[in-house]
């Protein structure tokens, strides 16, 4: 099995060109994360941030952050079954997200576009966990949210305009609260993971 191993990642270096050298950068428990990994987290990045350097170390670093954080958000996905319940909007958003990139940058690769797809259905996925897991212990404080929209009172009467008005700002601080939920717990997975560098 080793043989067979050793023989494909042979295979794989010598088909890549001198700048995309294969080489293994991490283990996560038993996920390999490869500098073509790390390349292609960089173009995601790259297109997402115009004004980012690619070749900088933060960006870099921030890359191996990506792909470690994905690998374990799958995992934890897969482990409590969680599936994508609107497909439809996410095809919705990454055409839109598409549309948008495509005007600057034409030649993206089909790569980093899949790349992008996915990390939005990851995305999605992760938030519907983090939310069965802990939206019941979200409180709202119904004052801060009355009183954010008494300010907002001065700039309008109408009725309807302040209670949507009212939902975003609640939706807003539920976000807020289980954005702190979602780092916790991807932290927590960290501390019980097997995390090598190469």
């Amino acid at each position: 099995m080793k043989k067979v191993l050793f023989l494909f990642f042979f295979l794989i270096t010598q088909s890549l060109d001198a700048e995309q050298k294969l080489t293994l950068v991490a283990r996560v428990n038993n996920e390999i994360i490869t500098s073509i990994d790390i390349s292609n987290e960089i173009g995601v990045i790259r297109l997402l941030n115009k004004n980012v350097d690619p070749n900088s170390p933060g960006v870099k670093q921030a890359a191996l952050e990506n792909a470690i954080n994905e690998i374990l958000k799958t995992s934890e996905i897969k482990k409590n079954n969680i599936e994508t319940s609107n497909k439809n909007r996410i095809d919705q958003q990454y055409a839109e997200l598409l549309k948008k990139i495509t005007q600057d940058n034409p030649s993206v690769s089909k790569n980093i576009k899949m790349k992008i797809y996915n990390k939005m259905q990851l995305d999605y996925e992760w938030n519907a966990l983090i939310a069965k897991k802990y939206s019941w212990k979200v409180n709202i404080n119904m004052n801060e949210v009355d009183q954010k929209l008494k300010n907002t009172k001065e700039k309008t009467g109408d009725q309807s305009k302040l209670l949507a008005i009212k939902e975003d700002l609640i939706t807003i601080e539920k976000n807020k609260k289980l954005s702190i939920y979602s780092d916790n717990h991807l932290e927590q997975i960290k501390k019980r993971s097997l995390i090598k560098f190469f």
